[in-house]
């Protein structure tokens, strides 16, 4: 009866360190992806949607460097902390939607 239950526990904690596991490969995987977005094809863009992806985070603050956007839709994601100082720094920026996006 003891290695039944040593059994179960062994394998409830590896549940859980699986599980934990992919909490954090989700995180790190939005991070990867919003920054390769935001280096890759963004740079001259005028206006970005990204909303709903379900990231998760800090809004980066290299959304500064994008000094030709008008429009940025951030809404429907995941982000924690404050709207980074950079984007207010864009003179061309009319538009900022992040209603529902910050836990």
């Amino acid at each position: 009866m003891d290695e039944d239950n040593h059994d179960i526990s062994v394998s409830f904690f590896f549940g859980w360190m699986l599980r934990i596991a992919m909490i954090v490969f989700r995180f790190l995987w939005s991070r990867i992806m919003l920054h390769t977005i935001i280096n890759t094809f963004l740079l001259s863009s005028i206006d970005r949607e990204l909303y709903s992806n379900n990231i998760s985070g800090p809004i980066p603050s290299e959304l500064g460097n994008l000094t030709n956007l008008v429009s940025l839709d951030l809404y429907l994601n995941s982000f924690s902390g404050p709207i980074p100082e950079s984007l207010g720094k864009l003179s061309k920026l009319r538009f900022l939607y992040v209603y529902q996006s910050f836990i």
